[in-house]
């Protein structure tokens, strides 16, 4: 089940009652930022909507820095986990200052199978994965997996699809039609009725999103299981 971003708008839109397109009391755009917001948190949440590029990085011998392939479909803030494809064995999120730690020194640097991965932010605008132990010349041209949230990049898009199951798409939808009321003026909450209906909003939606994470990891459990080999 999914839903377009034209679809969940305008289903956020009636559960506020602003429904005058020409002169909404929400803006567009702002509605796009609180949507584009909460579908990021959501899936976070819930551990769900995960799409797999393979071979997404090739290793080179004593690199431990890579720059992040650029796409128009997968954005790299939505990255949540690497695979190693020689063993496939996932890497262990970290930090930038932890890699740095671990190569701080004048010896050689650690090298082996890369264990730990970090995103670092570049004062040149490019995205880059720190990888540590770096790889040594038996893992040079060997590939990882990155693993993605696969959610949309473009909310203005109208046709943009959301790839949530019906109940977890009314949680997002009542949590931001709450945000939403929440941006309001006092006076036009009160005119449309959201003083209360907001905070029911926010309650319902919590509700569903913690019901969906709970099966998600239920359905997780009873489906996967993962080895990790050292």
């Amino acid at each position: 089940m999914s839903e377009t971003v034209a679809a969940a708008r305008a289903k956020i839109r009636a559960l506020t009652q602003d429904l005058e397109l020409r002169n909404p009391v929400v803006g567009s755009t702002l509605l796009d930022q609180l949507l584009e917001t909460e579908t990021h948190r959501v899936a976070t949440e819930v551990g769900m909507g995960e799409t797999r590029t393979a071979a997404y990085v090739t290793l080179v011998a004593n690199t431990h820095s890579y720059v992040i392939p650029s796409s128009g479909s997968l954005q790299y803030l939505g990255i949540v986990s690497f695979i190693y494809d020689y063993d496939r064995s996932p890497l262990t999120k970290t930090t930038e200052e932890w890699i740095i730690a671990q190569r701080r020194g004048t010896g050689t640097p650690s090298r082996g199978a890369p264990r730990y991965w970090a995103i670092v932010f570049g004062t040149d605008s490019k995205v880059t994965v720190y990888l540590y132990p770096e790889p040594g010349s038996v893992e040079a041209g060997q590939t990882l997996t990155a693993i993605f949230q696969q959610i949309p990049t473009n909310f203005a898009d109208d046709a943009a699809t959301i790839p949530f199951d019906e109940s977890l798409l009314r949680g997002l939808e009542y949590r931001v039609a709450a945000l939403a009321a929440a941006s309001m003026s006092a006076e036009s909450r009160t005119e449309r009725g959201l003083d209360q209906l907001g905070p029911a909003y926010q309650a319902a939606g919590d509700f569903l999103v913690r019901a969906a994470a709970s099966r998600l990891a239920s359905a997780k459990l009873q489906d996967r299981v993962v080895v990790r080999r050292w």
